[in-house]
């Protein structure tokens, strides 16, 4: 007997949890996290928007100089950058609700966000740059664009469109050329990075609250696992038969 093609998608996102589980945790000066993500068509068929909100957290007492973060490493064939926002700060030295948030790291883009390329590196959206003098550490008021301290905003948002069949994975991270967490003397910082694996035409799952790397690389797999799954079953009875759904 087979298993319905939800429950295959179950089996395959809580195996990677369990993957993530059995990994060694990592203390990192900098953490990316998604604080939101929708999607415009429940089967991402091209023309869908895959909208993401994130947060840049960090390790308390750990002093930054800068950081350098990026969306890239996706096929533009299958899905691209179509438009994003980003904040003029982070870490900041005060943050006071109702008052204002002072001495962060400055930001040296500005909104709205650009699709860029590096010679052979590829495209890539950078969505925050900046270098200070001074050392700045993760205060959890910062602000998010919504201006309000303490309010837990997303910091940046990103929306990418499918554009035609294939799969693709969209990076986010510190991992493209030239990008970063700098700490004391130079020192290049351990941070994460999200990978986000999206099939235009599958069913993809939209997590949130962001969960580990891990779980965010199998969700494509799980998607298209399920919908193999429901085509052998459709073709077996006769009949196509309806669309599986991912939600258990």
């Amino acid at each position: 007997m087979r298993a319905a093609p939800a429950r295959i998608a179950v089996l395959a996102f809580a195996a990677c949890a369990a993957i993530l589980l059995l990994a060694p945790s990592e203390s990192r000066a900098v953490t990316i996290k998604i604080c939101e993500c929708s999607i415009s068509d429940p089967d991402f068929n091209p023309g869908a928007i895959l909208s993401l909100g994130l947060r840049i957290e960090g390790e308390p007492g750990e002093n930054i100089y800068g950081a350098g973060i990026s969306a890239y490493g996706y096929d533009e064939s299958v899905v691209d950058f179509t438009n994003g926002q980003t904040v003029p700060s982070i870490f900041h030295a005060v943050a006071i609700p109702a008052i204002g948030a002072f001495n962060g790291l400055a930001n040296s883009l500005t909104s709205p966000l650009q699709e860029t390329s590096i010679g052979s590196s590829g495209n890539r959206v950078l969505l925050f740059n900046g270098v200070g003098l001074s050392p700045a550490t993760y205060n959890p008021l910062d602000p998010g664009l919504d201006g309000v301290i303490g309010g837990g905003d997303a910091q940046i948002r990103i929306s990418f469109i499918a554009t035609g069949a294939g799969l693709s994975t969209i990076l986010i991270g510190t991992g493209y050329n030239g990008d970063g967490i700098v700490g004391a003397g130079g020192v290049l910082l351990q941070s994460n990075t999200i990978r986000i694996q999206v099939i235009p035409g599958y069913a993809p799952m939209c997590p949130v609250p962001e969960p580990n790397t891990a779980v965010l690389a199998g969700l494509g797999l799980a998607a298209l696992a399920a919908r193999r799954s429901g085509s052998r079953r459709a073709t077996g009875a006769g009949s196509r038969g309806p669309r599986p759904s991912l939600t258990p």
